[in-house]
């Protein structure tokens, strides 16, 4: 019984020694200077870039914290990437079993600040990581993919979280537009099963302001997903008029099927239209004084290679299905009120249907399907649409103010039409 006990205690004056000697080891060798010897150079090579981190704590049993991350722009000034603090904190007793558990990565305040000058030449384009390889050097050979997919432990992280992550965008060209978005980002991570057989669920937040050409849409919202689908809710603000995005991505990680959702109690069309039909036109100006238009025999050729292009389908990613509905309470269009206008549309094989159109509006309603062939290159096109109890006094003071003479009555019809092409003869 007394060498049971003996031993016993020996185990855990053992134990006790390790760990502390470990704790020492951690404490007095992986200092702060030390640290920042081993990681520094060999960020700054790898990027080109100045680096610099603030104090790093560094503990046996509650893992690394790194504060005051930054990487400078090429000419040093400037911050290209910085974040407050990155936290690593992970679980001791799960490595006896080779299992290591990361109970949390935590990355807080990073931010990102994309520019591009006005030859049009961004700022992460000089990263030395990003430079073609040496030539000289054979490249090594890829490990077999069985053994690239196995790994040595069983890896599970429990928390990966982003807080206040801020991106911004500013381009001197003024050809994109200026973004400024910020994020919040939660993720688990199980990799247990090997890297062929990733595990992760989370969610995020964001906000997004941009401004391109004056127009300054706004958007927020937020996301669910995993390794299988991502469900997403935002609303979109521009100039006052306010629309709600919904739906699912399931499978995006291989071939895709959206589901896209649009919704608004009330929309003003007109002023929508005309906020687009204002965007790009400088650009348009200034490349008609410094071009001379063609005409007649010399525009022919554009024609043919307008006609001769691929078809639209094959620029979508192969396989893509997509559906959803348009759902909005009240539009205005062109000064005629519409409502309770419902749409339900499928994209499939290429192939772009519009069913259950129905919209009421100048006393009447109106229903519609279309069926587009984005596989042809002209764009087939056949569908009909159906016209009940429409006022004519109302459609005239709408659609045609200038006509002198008052029309009345109710209109009744019904259309089916097809074709090709985008613009008429």
């Amino acid at each position: 019984m007394k060498t049971g006990v003996r031993i016993l205690t020996g185990l855990i004056i053992f134990v006790v020694l390790v760990v502390a000697g470990l704790s020492a080891f951690v404490r007095f060798y992986l200092t702060d200077e030390r640290l920042t010897t081993m990681i520094i150079p060999p960020a700054e090579k790898a990027l080109g870039r100045q680096v610099s981190i603030g104090a790093i704590g560094v503990s046996l049993f509650k893992g690394i914290t790194v504060n005051d991350l930054s990487i400078k722009e090429a000419d040093g000034q400037a911050n290209f990437v910085s974040a407050g603090s990155f936290v690593l904190r992970y679980d001791l007793m799960p490595l006896l079993q080779k299992k290591v558990v990361v109970s949390e990565i935590r990355l807080e305040n990073p931010s990102v600040s994309v520019t591009r000058d006005k030859q049009g030449h961004f700022n992460f384009e000089t990263l030395a990581l990003l430079a073609a390889p040496d030539k000289k050097e054979p490249a090594e050979k890829s490990p077999d993919s069985s053994a690239a997919a196995a790994l040595p432990l069983a890896l599970t992280m429990d928390t990966i979280s982003v807080k206040n992550a801020t991106f911004t965008l500013s381009d001197a060209k003024r050809e994109l537009p200026a973004i400024h978005a910020g994020a919040d980002l939660t993720v688990g991570v199980n990799l247990a099963q090997g890297l062929e057989d990733i595990r992760f669920d989370g969610t995020a937040s964001f906000t997004v302001d941009a401004d391109y050409q004056g127009v300054t849409p706004k958007v927020s919202g937020k996301l669910d997903f995993d390794q299988s689908q991502l469900s997403y809710d935002c609303d979109v603000l521009v100039d006052g008029e306010k629309v709600k995005l919904s739906g699912v991505v399931a499978n995006f990680m291989q071939i895709p099927a959206v589901e896209l959702n649009v919704s608004s109690k009330e929309l003003n069309l007109d002023k929508l239209l005309a906020l687009a039909g204002s965007l790009g036109g400088g650009q348009q100006a200034e490349k008609k004084e410094g071009q001379k238009t063609t005409t007649g025999a010399a525009a022919v050729p554009a024609q043919k290679s307008a006609q001769a292009a691929a078809p639209l389908g094959d620029k979508l990613p192969k396989g893509l299905t997509a559906h959803g509905k348009v759902q909005v309470e009240k539009a205005l269009v062109k000064g005629l009120t519409v409502n309770k206008f419902h749409l339900a549309y499928l994209l499939e094989k290429n192939v772009f249907t519009v069913k259950d159109l129905t919209a009421r509006t100048a006393g009447g309603e109106m229903t519609s399907g279309l069926t587009v062939d984005l596989n042809e290159p002209e764009l087939a096109y056949n569908g009909k649409l159906g016209i009940n109890s429409v006022q004519l006094a109302q459609l005239q003071a709408a659609l045609f103010p200038h006509i002198s003479e008052n029309v009345s009555g109710g209109l009744f019809a019904d259309f089916t039409y097809s074709g090709a092409g985008t613009q008429w003869p």
